[in-house]
């Protein structure tokens, strides 16, 4: 059972107040049953195991262990847990499971129908930058020009 993954992703840039749920399927290509016990390691309040913490893991079948994440704020959670089975010789797995939710302001613009009606403008320091280096420019030749005139 070399299956599990190190890391699972439950989202990020999530919705706060919103369930995310995923799956970790475990396969067993075996015709024995095996059980398995998962001890959570770290807890996050916002990540929830939704499987029960031990059972088996029926033969030439697939089990799947179901993780919930509810952001409760605008940040990243991470929990650990640490998955045995009574597979012959196999060693304890650590996974991380981790979530993430950011706040989003604005409508999403599809950037492939985008025209300039709908575009964000140009941020003012970009802007302004570009006009002052053209206006230095500027005066720099004036007063060349006013010098050499004089």
């Amino acid at each position: 059972m070399d299956q599990f993954p190190k890391m699972i992703d439950l989202g990020s840039l999530c919705t706060l107040n919103h369930t995310y749920q995923k799956s970790m399927m475990i396969e067993s290509r075996t015709p024995v049953n095996f059980e398995y016990e998962i001890t959570v390691t770290k807890p996050h309040p916002d990540i929830q195991i939704l499987s029960p913490l031990s059972g088996d893991i029926t033969g030439m079948q697939v089990t799947n262990i179901d993780f919930a994440y509810l952001p409760l704020s605008f940040s990243t959670a991470e929990a650990q847990i640490q998955i045995r089975t009574s597979e012959f010789g196999s060693e304890p797995k650590t996974v991380r499971i981790v979530g993430s939710a950011a706040p989003f302001s604005g409508q999403a613009i599809d950037v492939s129908k985008a025209d300039e009606s709908n575009m964000m403008p140009k941020t003012l320091l970009t802007s302004t930058k570009s006009k002052n280096q053209g206006n230095t420019q500027k005066l720099k030749s004036l007063k060349e020009a006013d010098q050499a005139n004089a």
